[in-house]
């Protein structure tokens, strides 16, 4: 009885992650992989695992080997365990990002992309972005902007000309924007960033590094964006978070969640990403 109820379990959260596989892409139909596709991947295997226990317990056969997988479970069971404390570890860290207690006039404001559609249009994510950044620049005049992003991997065009023809769109004069069209991780946008600053101040990247700057991303990306620029060197840096789009919600923080666990075990074991400036 007790190993129907778990299948039932299975079943209607496998159908469940369908679903929402489903809504995503509904939202955003592509034929490009994403993290997505794990949705999709889940509601497979627990659907196959709700087959096999209601055929096993259907047909209450005993097996020799059954010790033996009762060991095997208590394994699996340890494990899943450990991974979900680490994801509610990390997933609180995602949700507290460090902010300034009080908002400090920068004359630069980093946007950070988050990818164009096939198309060559902006996802619904880093729209929201754009959004807020556009409404940053409308309350800091002086204010200059970099957006930047480079032509992923299944891009139609680098992602920086997109947001700026859309700043410009919303309002921004183009005299404010600044491109940066090459980088392909958040670590290139804070780096080629600074070099933009750098060069357009003609002042070294060490006064880059100490004077404060803005960065604008999403609310579950904002942390992970937050100690990257600092572990780089940026001694002064204030973010501001967007929005995200309600169906995207709950894949985008599994996913930086993901990211983040990546980004602690690359800090671990090589220590990079490091200082801009030794």
């Amino acid at each position: 009885m007790k190993n129907r109820t778990v299948s039932y379990i299975y079943l209607a959260t496998g159908i469940l992650s369908f679903a929402y596989y489903v809504a995503l892409k509904c939202a955003n139909f592509s034929f490009v992989p994403s993290f997505a596709e794990c949705w999709l991947l889940l509601s497979a295997i627990l659907i196959v695992a709700f087959v096999f226990i209601h055929k096993r317990s259907a047909e209450k056969k005993y097996c020799f080997l059954e010790p033996c997988k009762k060991w095997i479970r208590n394994i699996v069971k340890i494990t899943l365990s450990f991974c979900a404390l680490i994801a509610v570890v990390n997933l609180i860290f995602i949700c507290t990002p460090t902010s300034s207690k009080k908002e400090i006039e920068t004359d630069y404001l980093i946007l950070l992309g988050g990818g164009i559609n096939q198309d060559g249009t902006l996802a619904a994510t880093p729209r929201k972005r754009l959004e807020k950044a556009a409404e940053y620049l409308k309350e800091h005049t002086k204010t200059t902007i970099i957006v930047t992003g480079g032509k992923g991997r299944f891009a139609p065009c680098a992602e920086a000309p997109v947001l700026a023809k859309n700043l410009v769109e919303l309002g921004v004069d183009s005299s404010r924007i600044l491109e940066e069209d090459k980088a392909r991780d958040t670590i290139q946008n804070f780096s080629y960033s600074a070099e933009i600053i750098s060069k357009k101040e003609n002042v070294s990247l060490e006064k880059v590094l100490k004077e404060p700057v803005t960065v604008v991303t999403s609310g579950f990306h904002l942390r992970r964006a937050m100690r990257l620029a600092k572990r780089m060197g940026f001694e002064n840096i204030q973010g501001v978070a967007a929005k995200t789009p309600a169906v995207y919600v709950v894949n985008c923080y599994c996913r930086e969640i993901c990211s983040y666990i990546k980004l602690n075990l690359r800090i671990f074991l090589t220590g990079k990403p490091c200082l801009l400036v030794e």
